[in-house]
């Protein structure tokens, strides 16, 4: 460009932001190729436009946190196993799934406030566990 020309515009390269595009482009190229489209079907196919998966773990971790205030356990192996796979699948309402939790969180924050559970864990207990487990 000579020198005595006025200038009609400016460029300006913003490296870090580029730099960011093209790793969030990349990022999105991944997930793209390794995406569960057998999760998108799912949710197509029962018409909700709802995460059936994602609202079955918060059922199953709702219900699990009730065995936990009320009988000091965990079961891993769900005793309704056929209701979560139905909430799953899309087989219940949206509505339904919805009202049962917000019952199931106010029980929660009851049983919680009445539970002889500690409140904080014995760090050392913990890590030993842990050192315990590990060893097998």
């Amino acid at each position: 460009v000579p020198k005595n020309i006025d200038a009609i515009s400016v460029v300006y390269f913003n490296k870090e932001a580029y730099s960011k595009h093209c790793k969030d482009f990349r990022q999105y190229q991944e997930w793209l190729d390794n995406r569960n489209t057998q999760r998108y079907i799912d949710t197509n196919i029962h018409n909700q436009k709802i995460d059936g998966k994602n609202l079955m773990h918060c059922r199953r971790l709702l219900d699990m946190a009730i065995e936990i205030a009320t009988e000091k356990t965990i079961k891993v192996k769900r005793p309704n196993a056929n209701q979560l796979l139905s909430i799953r699948k899309g087989e219940m309402s949206l509505d339904k799934i919805i009202e049962e939790a917000e019952i199931d969180i106010q029980k929660l924050e009851y049983l919680f406030q009445n539970s002889d559970l500690p409140d904080e864990i014995d760090a050392v207990f913990v890590n030993n566990l842990l050192l315990e487990v590990r060893h097998f």
